[in-house]
């Protein structure tokens, strides 16, 4: 006998011995259960994980068990005791790792496993298992199996994800915009996937999902994200699956998460709903505008069409969002040609704004900025629209 295997089964007698705590050994032998599933529907992938043993005889025992119409459960250990003892002592090696998450990661991609080769019927029927006996696993194979299988459904196939446990931070206290820092720091490896702009918002999206549960898209929407889906993680998930690293993704997550948890946690829900409706007041406008030197110059809006599109750049500094998604003031929702010239306006002096190299906006920087943190300190401490206006109006 390999020693291996000799191993194995000297720690699988002490686990049945008095010596152990029944907690101890239920849940080493439900985590050896659940991750020799994941070996035998994945396989070859595990092979490597099960050294010291001749796979030969389970290359052709599990090949058998590929078969489309095989009823057999997922879960089901074979007959042959050569190849049960490849896959227990695969399945071992792998809970032992120190990173039990990566070693997990080659046998259930991040996202979507029917396109991995996986026979749809075959990973249904584990996640099923997992469902059914998740609570008499280990804390350590639920929190690693949490980030990197498709398991956590209310109902059914297609059903909602369930909220992560753990997490330090809700949904409503993720930006729908991703500060460009944390991009630059944590995301630089993707943008041959997708542009940043577009790593920020997907990114926000599945900081969303992990506390809200539910689908990316429905994560989206949560954060006012109305892109009804498109382009949130698709090409991402797709070159990541590519590079052969669907896992890495996720672990930029986790340090944007705790980035997240560790800075002052905002309500930016809180702050999208107050200013669902709101604009800038015309007096507040004229109280700013007074404070400019005014220059003659064609990259100059008139004053209301101005006040409509510095609206939206405040609510961006507000609530950590993007331009395209701040909501229409009420008097461009009445006026046709208002909001055509807003919808062009909010872009044009947005990005003046933030270019900072245009001399009138520049002096308007500033002080738009401070009006902002005013703002946020006002809506922050309201907790209705009627008080936020009587706020603003002290």
């Amino acid at each position: 006998m390999p020693s291996e295997l000799a191993e194995l089964q000297m720690k699988i007698t002490a686990m049945l011995s008095s010596d152990t705590p029944a907690v101890t050994a239920g849940e080493y032998f439900t985590d050896l259960q659940m991750v020799s599933g994941l070996v035998m529907i994945t396989w070859p992938n595990a092979r490597p994980a099960a050294p010291g043993v001749d796979t030969h005889r389970t290359d052709l025992v599990l090949a058998g068990r590929q078969d489309p119409s095989h009823s057999l459960h997922a879960s089901a250990p074979p007959q042959d005791a050569r190849a049960c003892a490849s896959i227990l002592l695969a399945a071992d090696a792998i809970l032992a790792a120190a990173d039990l998450r990566t070693a997990l990661a080659p046998l259930a991609p991040v996202e979507n496993r029917t396109r991995s080769g996986i026979e749809p019927k075959r990973h249904r029927s584990w996640d099923s298992t997992y469902r059914r006996y998740q609570d008499e696993c280990s804390e350590r194979f639920r929190n690693a199996a949490e980030y990197l299988v498709s398991t956590h459904r209310r109902h059914g196939r297609g059903g909602s994800r369930l909220p992560h446990r753990g997490l330090d931070y809700g949904p409503q206290h993720v930006p729908a915009f991703l500060p460009l820092e944390w991009g630059e720091t944590h995301l630089g490896a993707f943008t041959e996937a997708c542009s940043m702009s577009v790593l920020r918002r997907t990114t926000s999206a599945f900081l969303a999902r992990r506390a809200l549960g539910r689908t990316v898209p429905e994560a989206a929407e949560f954060l006012g994200i109305r892109l009804a889906g498109h382009g949130l993680g698709g090409p991402l998930t797709r070159w990541a699956r590519r590079q052969g690293t669907p896992e890495a993704y996720e672990r930029a997550l986790d340090a944007i998460a705790a980035e997240l948890a560790s800075s002052p946690l905002i309500d930016y829900q809180h702050r999208r709903t107050l200013l669902a409706d709101w604009a800038l007041p015309p007096q507040a406008w004229r109280q700013i505008a007074d404070q400019l030197e005014r220059r003659a110059s064609p990259r100059y809006i008139s004053d209301d069409r101005a006040r409509l599109a510095v609206t939206a750049y405040l609510w961006t500094q507000v609530t950590q969002g993007e331009t395209q998604f701040a909501p229409k003031p009420t008097e461009a929702r009445n006026d046709p040609e208002l909001d055509a010239a807003w919808r062009l306006d909010r872009f044009t002096i947005g990005h003046w704004l933030r270019q900072n190299k245009v001399p009138f906006y520049r002096q308007m920087k500033p002080l738009l900025d401070a009006y902002a943190a005013q703002l946020a300190r006002t809506v922050d401490a309201a907790r209705s629209t009627r008080q936020l206006t009587r706020s603003l109006a002290k």
